[in-house]
């Protein structure tokens, strides 16, 4: 009986570390956001791969990676090539775009460029007034083609904008305008 009883012990002393490690890992998932949406984090950068790469689509990298890194990283077949390109040092940013593009028989071809005002808005990364374009202005609620038409002359007049304040120059723009665009940037 001495025995079973103590079986019986050590069976209940190994499987409580189990269920307790089970139960409290239980809620975990809840406390965070789910797994299908990417969330802005300092030190890491949202990336758009495409052209020839195995996995093309949207990448979470170090905010200290370099685009010859990612390359390494994302086409190692093609990596050979990069050290030749000019972007090879260049370090990511958040909504840039990297495309590796082949053409028969010659070497890939890198480029960079920034994705889309709205594609930037979708995945929770802020804007800058001073890299945006004129379709991108347009993209936004409240400013329309003659709008976004006047804040791109303004800015190659008068220069940068250098925050979202610095909108407040362009004729049409007030506080009201800017409070609607501002959680955008």
């Amino acid at each position: 009986m001495k025995e079973r009883r103590l079986r019986l012990l050590l069976l209940l002393l190994t499987i409580s570390p189990i269920i307790l490690f089970n139960w409290k890992g239980r809620d975990a998932p809840q406390r965070g956001m789910p797994a299908a949406f990417l969330r802005y984090t300092t030190g890491m950068v949202l990336v758009r791969l495409r052209g020839n790469v195995p996995q093309p689509g949207v990448h979470r990298f170090s905010d200290s990676m370099t685009v010859g890194t990612v390359i390494k990283m994302a086409a190692p077949e093609n990596a050979r090539f990069a050290s030749d390109s000019e972007l090879f040092g260049k370090r990511l940013q958040n909504g840039d775009v990297l495309t590796v593009a082949l053409v028969d028989g010659q070497p890939p071809v890198f480029s960079m460029e920034v994705m889309k005002a709205p594609e930037r808005i979708a995945l929770g990364i802020p804007l800058h007034p001073d890299s945006m374009s004129y379709d991108d202005w347009v993209s936004l609620p409240g400013i329309g083609p003659k709008l976004a038409e006047t804040i791109m002359t303004e800015r190659q007049q008068n220069g940068d904008f250098g925050s979202l304040d610095g909108v407040l120059r362009v004729p049409g723009i007030g506080e009201g305008k800017l409070k609607i665009i501002k959680r955008y940037f």
